[in-house]
């Protein structure tokens, strides 16, 4: 996993990829959004047997010869798919909407219902490489925000910071209307009702430093994306970064709140593009984990936590999971040292 320096400026770059093969729908240097699908794929989800040789009184050898439509065409109800003429002329009809998908010892499969699976961009940017049949490379230049927690959902809008949300925050954006759905970051969230509120109001997303755990059901069943960026508790919000996201006030962000995943090191994310359509790309390094910059814990007791990396191990850990893995050693500012996988770790500034 790249370590990509937390608010600061730089190439981003995602591979979108549908689970098994499908058709992509977008092009190489395509600007997309973030709920633009760029990938789809189907599959049957249900089959039909059709016994054509018995129906038409043919032998299964002789069946195929009687077909009138072909492996992949889609049938309605009604439709014609053999036929015998002859003094008494034999048919066989579809019964259902569907696929014919096989044709073999006089029997017709058919495909009877057809499941579908989308794979959007999940942010802003352009297309930098198609992967046939799987999906896309996407890319932006901008600053990226990652948190620890997100509800699954996925937005945009220009960013709006204020301190905290708040009754009187939530009416004067119902007053002032919402038809831009900003997206609100706020230090703290404690009411159900303020997340809520500002989901009805059309919001492109809500990022909240940290909230308190009995918000989570609200925030899962909202239609807009939910982010935290510290975690659920009493944390306090790294200024820092708040303002790092005032100087963006304004700009449009994409919101990519898909939970985090320990699998492929994905976590919730904020994009705010800083190039125009027809600038030019310029790829720039990722941040290196070094000793004395500043980290935010993604794991362990102290998760969502900030704190000073004091040593960079050289070799492998082996921790208590039974898990080897490069580690980091992280001051917490109370005296405290603890152990972290390089992988839980974001680096906040350099």
């Amino acid at each position: 996993m790249d370590h990509i320096a937390q608010g600061l400026t730089g190439l981003i770059r995602r591979e979108r990829r549908l689970p098994f093969s499908g058709q992509v729908l977008v092009k190489e240097g395509d600007r997309v959004s973030p709920d633009q699908v760029i990938a789809v794929a189907e599959w049957g989800s249900d089959v039909l047997i059709l016994d054509i040789a018995r129906a038409l009184n043919l032998s299964p050898d002789e069946a195929g010869e009687y077909l009138v439509r072909k492996v992949g065409d889609r049938l309605q109800p009604d439709d014609v798919i053999a036929q015998k003429d002859g003094a008494i002329p034999r048919l066989v009809r579809s019964p259902v909407n569907g696929t014919l998908v096989d044709c073999r010892q006089g029997r017709v499969v058919l495909q009877t219902a057809v499941a579908s699976i989308e794979v959007c961009a999940n942010m802003i940017g352009i297309v930098e490489t198609v992967l046939p049949e799987e999906g896309a490379v996407i890319t932006a230049h901008g600053v990226l925000i990652q948190g620890v927690w997100g509800n699954g959902k996925i937005g945009m809008g220009p960013i709006q910071v204020v301190d905290q949300v708040t009754d009187m925050f939530v009416e004067a954006l119902a007053e002032n209307g919402a038809e831009h759905g900003p997206v609100v970051v706020a230090g703290w969230c404690e009411k159900a009702s303020d997340i809520k509120h500002l989901a009805d109001l059309g919001v492109g997303g809500v990022i909240v430093g940290s909230m308190t755990p009995d918000l989570i059901a609200a925030a899962v069943d909202v239609p807009v994306p939910v982010i935290v960026l510290n975690g659920f508790g009493p944390f306090s919000t790294d200024p820092d970064l708040i303002n790092r996201l005032k100087e963006r006030q304004g700009e449009v962000a994409s919101v990519n709140a898909s939970p985090a995943d320990v699998f492929t090191g994905h976590l919730p994310e904020v994009i705010i593009p800083t190039v125009k359509p027809d600038q030019e790309l310029q790829s720039e390094s990722p941040a290196e984990l070094e000793i004395g910059q500043k980290v935010r814990l993604l794991s362990g007791k102290a998760a969502g936590q900030m704190g000073t990396v004091v040593e960079c191990p050289e070799t492998p850990i082996l921790f208590e999971s039974g898990v080897e893995n490069f580690a980091a050693i992280v001051n917490l500012g109370n005296g405290e040292d603890v152990t972290i996988p390089v992988d839980n770790l974001l680096i906040v500034q350099n």
